[in-house]
């Protein structure tokens, strides 16, 4: 890729979080929208992902610092935490735990990251600076095929553990969700 296209394109990842942040504001507080399956579709990256690419684009601007697959553990970890700790922030305010202050205060700490991670990303010389385009999905994806050393027993016993428990957490939010009875009250 170009110098010139870089120099471009190096905050194009920032920019798609800031549009899926407003994405999810939309599809989860706007009625109309709000009442369709892809409020779980733009909620979950707020919760689970976004947060946490933004803080890690800020604490590590340079390509070289995280491979790929580095970056998108790290932002989960550190959205789920970040997720968590404004939870416990707003369980305390009088707007308590609803929709709206949660996808709020997510918005703003993401906008936040994303203007501090521009800001950093400008000081760095346009060569050393971390850019997504689309070969990075597919240097991703080839880094997760790519076998360097058999897994050991420990590591086998850990992802059969994690499919196992997927199936379970899975299996028990369906059958929560096709025997929920509707709860209906009264005017009394």
């Amino acid at each position: 890729m170009s110098e010139d296209t870089e120099k471009r394109n190096f905050v194009f990842d920032l920019i798609l979080t800031l549009l899926l942040v407003d994405l999810s504001m939309v599809f989860v507080l706007v009625p109309p929208f709000n009442q369709t399956p892809l409020r779980v579709v733009f909620a979950l990256p707020l919760l689970l992902f976004l947060p946490g690419y933004a803080l890690i684009c800020t604490i590590f601007p340079k390509k070289s610092e995280l491979s790929g697959i580095e970056r998108f553990t790290l932002s989960i970890g550190l959205s789920i935490a970040i997720t968590v700790f404004d939870g416990f922030a707003i369980s305390v305010t009088p707007w308590r735990f609803r929709p709206m202050p949660i996808v709020f205060s997510l918005s703003a700490i993401t906008t936040f990251f994303v203007l501090v991670a521009t800001l950093v990303r400008l000081r760095i010389s346009s060569n050393e600076r971390y850019y997504f385009d689309f070969s990075t999905i597919s240097e991703f994806i080839r880094s997760i095929r790519e076998d360097k050393e058999p897994a050991s027993d420990i590591e086998k016993a850990l992802i059969i553990a994690l499919i196992g428990s997927i199936i379970i957490a899975s299996g028990m939010f369906i059958y929560a969700k096709l025997t929920f009875k509707e709860e209906r009250f009264t005017a009394l």
